[in-house]
């Protein structure tokens, strides 16, 4: 019979020894260093043998990817990529060829990329921000980059930017939550101000875990500034809402996340044996000195829990803000309810009085998807809205990758191009008249001749006819119309028709002008220029904005049969 007391005593032994390096650890942490050195995990770093300078080895086109550096006001420099979409690569093949970036630029407003990017008044642009460890090229992080850059089109082309915060990759400095927030205010400073001029409407902000924790104090940062005169604050006063802040795999607040998270999903949570001694749990939490604390900052962002008076007052209640949070439901790191915490707190869903309401919700019978969205309607035309996602896959970084979060970033910028136009503060204009979002995409279009159309007739050319105008304006159908299919609805009606469009409006000039259409013989008559005069307008289009019409909307003139036939 084997004989017990050893292997009990072995036993002993070894849980008492796993006690004691759990306690040296726990109280370890509770130095602000060796706590920042856990949390960020800055010092695993690929960089020291992986170039990232060399980006065709993370699958980009040499020519694809534009390193640059950022001087923050503190003085570290921040290494970073512009990352170009495939069509702006293949447009402009020779001239990217003839510059190969070789490491960052010396002076970056010379770049082809930069050239693209501040030329074109419809690119977008998604900043991302990562999670903590290694570099901007390192695991799963390319291939988000790729995805984020599959949204593009010649039209609206798509440009990522990513960074290393301080201490991150070839950065320099040390990570603090001051410090990254810094970081991420400057870039966007960066984008939104000279000579690259960026609006906030056009960029979209991504952050994947500890990246989510930086999206949320960047933008409280830009909608609210710091009372501190020392930090780093908005490059332009009054900054418009962002197209979309997107948070994928988020937590409350370190102090909270500690109690649940574990490494790689090997661990039990990190406070979890201390669960029968919440006065040791406390006194451990006391000693976090970063404490990331998105959950109230977003409650300060929806309205839900200003901070202070100035933060209910019209100046920010009148703004828009479109955040999305999105979680896998099988994160064994950071839990599933974390993220749903954060919705909570931005929503408010458990505070009796909260503004705001929940316009839709969606659960998977029997399965772990879930779909929510808050809306909280401020001011004359702010709309704030929150989305919640939980997805069954993509654990805590592959969820980045997928679909999902694509269409988060889509969204967000096709509900700006709505909030962009029809949300304007016109006396005569309904916000959510679906006519006005027609207008909205038929004005970006950038063709000729709409600047002076009357609205109806620039419709009625896409393809939304008088007939479908009116069954839209229809006060009796708004309820039912006013949905988000019938907003795609009538983006494609436009796009569909684009081409002939295009074609046609080439006839009417030439016609116009008393010029032979190729193929259509000899050319008719030129009209007299005053029959013409309503019809068409062979300059630019006039890039502002339509003024107010009042429903009914205007009757289209009439137009010489000549001309609409050509």
């Amino acid at each position: 019979m084997v004989e017990l007391q050893p292997i009990f005593k072995k036993a002993y032994w070894t849980l008492a020894a796993g006690g004691l390096v759990y306690v040296s650890f726990i109280c370890a942490l509770t130095w602000p260093n060796v706590q920042r050195f856990a949390l960020y995990a800055n010092k695993v770093n690929p960089a020291l043998w992986e170039d990232v300078n060399q980006v065709e080895r993370f699958g980009f086109l040499k020519t694809q990817v534009q390193p640059f550096n950022l001087v923050t006001p503190d003085n570290e420099t921040i290494y970073g990529w512009h990352l170009l979409p495939l069509h702006l690569c293949h447009e402009h093949e020779e001239e990217l060829n003839a510059n190969e970036p070789s490491g960052p630029a010396e002076d970056y407003t010379r770049t082809s990329a930069f050239k693209f990017l501040a030329n074109d008044p419809n690119a977008r642009v998604v900043v991302n921000f990562h999670g903590n460890a290694a570099h901007l090229g390192s695991a799963q992080r390319p291939e988000i980059y790729r995805m984020l850059l599959g949204l593009s089109t010649p039209s609206n082309p798509v440009h990522v930017f990513a960074i290393d915060y301080r201490g991150f990759g070839v950065s320099t400095g040390s990570p603090t939550e001051e410090g990254l927030i810094t970081d991420g205010v400057s870039l966007i400073n960066f984008l939104t101000a000279g000579p690259l001029n960026i609006p906030p409407s056009r960029i979209v902000i991504t952050g994947q875990s500890l990246g989510t924790a930086v999206s949320a104090a960047v933008a409280e940062r830009y909608a609210f500034g710091s009372p501190d005169p020392a930090a780093v604050q908005p490059a332009i006063k009054d900054p418009e809402p962002f197209a979309g802040v997107i948070l994928l795999a988020s937590f409350s607040n370190l102090r909270n996340l500690i109690e649940s998270y574990s490494f790689k999903g090997l661990t039990p949570p990190m406070l979890s044996p201390l669960i029968g001694y919440p006065r040791v749990q406390r006194w451990v939490r006391s000693h976090i000195v970063d404490h990331w604390d998105t959950a109230a900052r977003l409650a300060r962002l929806t309205g839900v829990a200003p901070s202070a008076e100035e933060d209910a007052k019209a100046g920010y209640a009148s703004k828009d803000l479109d955040l999305a949070i999105v979680h896998a439901f099988n994160d064994v790191e950071i839990p599933w309810y974390e993220g749903r915490s954060v919705w909570i707190a931005a929503t408010g869903e458990n505070q009796k009085d909260a503004p705001g309401a929940l316009v839709y919700q969606k659960k998977e019978e029997g399965g772990p998807t879930e779909v929510k969205v808050w809306e909280n309607r401020s001011g004359k035309n702010g709309v704030k809205k929150v989305r919640w996602e939980r997805v069954g896959y993509g654990g805590h970084n592959r969820v980045a990758t997928f679909s999902v979060a694509a269409l988060a970033a889509l969204r967000a910028f096709e509900d700006q191009i709505f909030q962009r136009y029809a949300n304007r503060p016109d006396p005569d204009q309904c916000p959510g008249h679906l006519l006005d979002y027609a207008w909205a995409h038929i004005a970006v279009l950038k063709t000729d001749s709409y600047g002076d159309m009357d609205i109806q007739e620039a419709m009625a050319r896409v393809g939304l006819t008088p007939q479908i105008q009116s069954a839209i304006a229809d006060p009796a159908f708004s309820d039912m119309l006013w949905t988000r299919d019938l907003h795609f609805w009538v983006k494609d009606t436009i796009e569909t028709n684009w081409a002939t469009l295009r074609s046609r409006q080439e006839l009417l000039k030439r016609h116009a002008q008393g010029l032979v259409p190729p193929g259509e013989g000899p050319a008719p008559e030129a009209p007299e220029p005053s029959a013409i005069s309503a019809t068409i307008s062979v300059r630019t289009q006039d890039t502002t904005r339509p003024p107010a019409v009042s429903a009914p909307y205007r009757t289209p003139p009439s137009y010489p049969v000549d001309v609409l036939e050509a």
